[in-house]
């Protein structure tokens, strides 16, 4: 991954919650820096509201269960960064796609 390729250590699909809890399934994280507590979710069209007649996805308003998921992790002490797959598909070559998790990271 090109995580990897950084030279940062991450778990994909990270679970944040204990064990024990019952709800520890339905929480991932796409990628996790579980010792700094950061996460990062690469957010795909899915992620994002649609206009109601186009269906056109509005990729600055992100939908009830991306918001709530963000919140709980915030509210748990993780630092949430975000990358659109718009910010994502305009970082064409991996160099690029490289920068922008680098610059992402360096401004958490």
């Amino acid at each position: 991954s090109i995580l990897t390729e950084l030279g940062i250590s991450h778990e994909s699909e990270y679970f944040p919650l204990p064990d024990e809890c019952p709800a520890k399934g339905l929480l991932a994280i796409d990628a996790a820096l579980p010792e700094e507590r950061i996460t990062i979710e690469f957010q795909g069209p899915h992620h994002f509201l649609r206009h109601v007649r186009t269906g056109k996805t509005i990729h600055d308003m992100e939908n009830g269960p991306t918001q709530a998921k963000r919140r709980f992790l915030e509210q748990n002490g993780w630092k949430v960064i975000h990358i659109s797959f718009i910010d994502w598909n305009k970082a064409k070559t991996r160099n690029e796609r490289k920068n922008l998790l680098e610059r992402q990271l360096v401004s958490s």
